[in-house]
C-alpha cells in the first residue's frame, strides 16, 4: 500500500513514509517533544525523571529500573 493510498483513509490524519529506522523519532517526523506515561509518570517532554536501579534508593525515584536478565532474590518483594 502506498502512502498516498494510506493517506486517501478516513481515519488517516497523516502518512509518512519511513526509510531509515532513526527517522520515527526524529524532528522531520515530529516537530514537539515526544512525552510517554507510564503507571502515572511522564517520560519526555524537557522534565527529570528519577530512576532508581538499586533497591536502596527506590523510595526517592519516580520510576524504577527492573532489568529481567539481571533480577536478583532482593527484587522478588515487588
Amino acid at each position: 500500500m502506498s502512502v498516498r493510498e494510506v493517506q486517501t483513509l478516513p481515519e488517516v490524519e497523516k502518512a509518512v513514509r519511513i526509510l531509515d529506522t532513526w527517522k520515527t523519532v526524529s524532528r522531520e517526523n515530529r516537530a514537539e517533544d515526544s512525552r510517554v506515561a507510564a503507571k502515572g509518570v511522564a517520560f519526555g517532554g524537557g522534565e527529570t525523571v528519577r530512576i532508581a536501579a538499586e533497591p536502596s534508593v527506590w523510595s526517592n525515584a519516580d520510576a524504577v529500573f527492573l532489568d529481567p536478565f539481571s533480577l536478583r532474590q532482593t527484587y522478588t518483594t515487588l
